[in-house]
């Protein structure tokens, strides 16, 4: 046998290497070298160590992983007989601690995984068939919209041809014919309109569409009276985005190869660190701004309704599910079909096996992918490992959306404080929810505490952790648009004059609100150096009321933002830059981990962990992400997402459009009315 990893520990050796070697003494296959990667793992900490390894090709994986299955049974009694006699007290080192040695023979298991993916056959005529769909029964609902026009205008025509008196004369009656004739001219509209929604298509798929939309302004929107006070959005939005980045970045090297593995431990115990791995919070800002922004569109719907007399309906409800459906999933799939399919031939090197393991039983939960159930099945799973498991972001929004347009319609009929006691209600449940969870689970707050490796499964990815978010995002809806509807007026007006006018309580709120997010963010850090120092109720009490607290501390930052409070904060948050980045946000969220694991799993020799080189390691991730995410907007998501408007009809999002079309469709839609 040869042992690549001679240069140090952790050390991976050289694929290429063992591959070239001549034949092995004794080996029937000539010239026929198989390299194999040795993955050893302390079942109580999340760092596997990694060495390369050289062995003769006659030698089968079920041989090996026999033999090693039984070596882990000894060294795994042996450490717990140790840890029993000697009790040393270290918080990984468990009774039931377990040792795990694993080598897998890359090139085999790199042939079984190619082989797996010919299912994506059979995924990509599933999406086909549903996009086919789609296409049809909108193109079935503007037909339907246009022939209703046309009667409704033909009716109109006739009823003035009758109301027309008999005094008038021949050539009066034949000229007011022909005006009408002319302004309707129902036939011309019709194909005209079809000629012009081929021409709206072809320009939604132009990348002059898509680059007009990435550098344009944000289009006044009626009733808004600063529409700042909406940019300060995009600025919190890339903001908390530049985190999870970075908070994804470090969770990476703990499953890539490290010559100095406990360098981790060092990094965990720092405040930088601790800093880094709190963005688990960013995702619950997400969700907040997520509930925020639909409780505007659902107040906008009813605005609209009240003036035309409409009721809002369960046909309307499942209009808005089918809306934001389209928005999250063409992208969502591709992504994942791209990943999955495409990805494993986009490198090689002696731990590339290690990129399967974000795609790891696709095969078999493909499905709950595209149902938008991937934070449901499979039911255990981890962080960092399992089939598009990032993707858990977007079916909990997709799922919280579904609820949160309901509860924004419950809220609107109550008055102020049917309001402040159903948003607190509402508050109170997300809350007791958390603390049940951590509490049953008994999940720890510090890194490596060996409870945690379910963490993901039965917290971070489910909805129904997430309802304090939405109270939150509601309530800071329902503000801005009274704190609008007073500027609209000209004055502030009750207790929003009332606290513009208090200094001292503007600066103590915004120092209140500062010094809090700095305490959830840090106070961690004791926790990661010994995680067993807190006890069940303290992590429970923590986990549970940090995260509304950092949400209503931001709250009340912008809260003052839209009373002016803190113009230069406002100006940097709502400048056209991060407008212009948070157009393809969604897109850098979903490619990031792809970017990452490409580098990491292909890399040829194992990482040497320093500051210098994490530094060095996050700056590619961010600025390759963002450059990623720009390009897959920009010949993606944006052509898909234009075309996709106008099958639906909303042609003013798509760029250079027909303008004689546009006033056309306006006069046929007064007429209609």
């Amino acid at each position: 046998m040869l042992f690549y990893s001679t240069h140090g520990f952790g050390d991976v050796g050289s694929r290429e290497a063992c591959e070239n070697q001549t034949n092995f003494e004794g080996d029937t296959v000539p010239n026929k070298n198989s390299y194999m990667l040795l993955n050893l793992n302390v079942s109580t900490t999340p760092v596997i160590m990694r060495f390369g390894l050289c062995l003769p090709a006659s030698c089968k994986q079920e041989q090996i992983t026999k033999q090693f299955s039984q070596v882990s049974n000894y060294l795994s009694q042996g450490l717990q007989g140790l840890v029993q006699t000697y009790n040393p007290r270290i918080y990984f080192l468990p009774d039931d601690v377990m040792i795990q040695i694993q080598i897998q023979k890359t090139k085999d298991y790199e042939d079984n995984w190619y082989s797996r993916i010919q299912i994506g056959t059979i995924i990509v005529l599933v999406l086909v068939t549903l996009l086919l769909t789609a296409i049809l029964g909108f193109t079935i609902q503007q037909i339907i919209k246009i022939r209703r026009r046309y009667t409704q205008a033909q009716l109109k025509t006739f009823m003035v041809n009758v109301e027309s008196t008999m005094e008038q004369t021949q050539s009066q009656l034949l000229n007011s014919l022909d005006v009408n004739l002319i302004n309707i001219s129902p036939p011309n509209t019709i194909l005209q309109q079809s000629k012009s929604k081929i021409q709206l298509s072809l320009k939604a798929l132009s990348l002059q569409n898509s680059l007009n939309h990435i550098t344009k302004k944000r289009d006044k929107i009626e009733g808004i009276v600063d529409m700042r006070d909406l940019g300060i959005l995009d600025g919190l939005r890339i903001l908390c985005l530049v985190w999870i980045l970075l908070l994804g970045t470090c969770q990476y090297t703990m499953s890539s190869a490290v010559y100095n593995p406990w360098r981790l431990q060092d990094y965990f115990q720092t405040i930088a660190y601790t800093a880094v791995y709190s963005a688990n919070l960013g995702f619950d800002e997400f969700f907040m701004i997520s509930a925020f922004l639909t409780t505007l569109k659902v107040m906008s719907i009813f605005q609209k309704l009240v003036q035309s007399g409409d009721k809002f309906t369960f046909k309307l409800y499942l209009k808005l599910i089918l809306e934001r459906y389209l928005r999250l999933a063409p992208l969502y799939y591709l992504v994942f079909l791209f990943g999955w399919l495409v990805g494993p031939l986009m490198g090689e090197g002696p731990c590339w096996l290690t990129f399967e393991k974000g795609f790891s039983d696709c095969q078999h939960y493909w499905w709950s992918v595209f149902t938008m159930t991937i934070n449901f099945f499979p039911s255990y799973v981890i962080a960092n490992e399992g089939c598009y498991y990032w993707g858990w972001y977007v079916a909990s929004e997709f799922q919280i959306f579904i609820i949160t347009v309901p509860l924004v319609i419950l809220f609107k009929k109550l008055g102020l404080k049917g309001k402040i006691i159903g948003l607190s209600l509402l508050l109170l449940i997300g809350i007791g929810l958390i603390f049940i969870v951590i509490w049953v689970n008994q999940m720890a707050t510090g890194l490596f505490a060996p409870q945690d490796k379910d963490i993901f499964r039965v917290f971070l990815n489910k909805p129904y952790t997430k309802f304090h978010s939405v109270a939150i995002g509601i309530a800071l809806g329902f503000i801005f648009l009274e704190i609008n509807r007073q500027k609209k007026e000209g004055n502030l007006q009750g207790i929003f004059k009332k606290l513009n006018k208090n200094r001292a309580f503007i600066v103590v709120s915004q120092l209140l609100a500062w010094g809090l997010i700095g305490f959830v963010t840090l106070y961690p850090l004791e926790a990661n150096k010994q995680p067993t120092l807190w006890s069940n109720l303290h992590n429970s009490l923590f986990i549970s009321l940090s995260r509304p607290i950092f949400l209503i501390s931001l709250s009340i930052i912008v809260i003052n933002l839209y009373l002016n409070n803190g113009m230069i904060l406002k100006k940097f948050l709502s400048s056209k830059k991060f407008l212009i980045l948070g157009r393809f946000s969604y897109a850098i969220y979903l490619i990031f981990p792809i970017v990452i694991s490409v580098l990491v799993s292909s890399m040829t020799s194992s990482l040497y962990l320093t500051y210098n080189e994490m530094f060095w390691l996050l700056c590619y991730n961010v600025v390759a992400s963002f450059l990623f995410g720009f390009l897959v907007h920009l010949f993606i998501e944006k052509p898909i997402d234009s075309l996709i408007r106008v099958l639906q009809g909303r042609f003013k999002d798509i760029q250079e459009f027909n303008q004689d079309f546009i006033l056309q469709t306006s006069f046929d839609l007064k007429q209609s009315k």
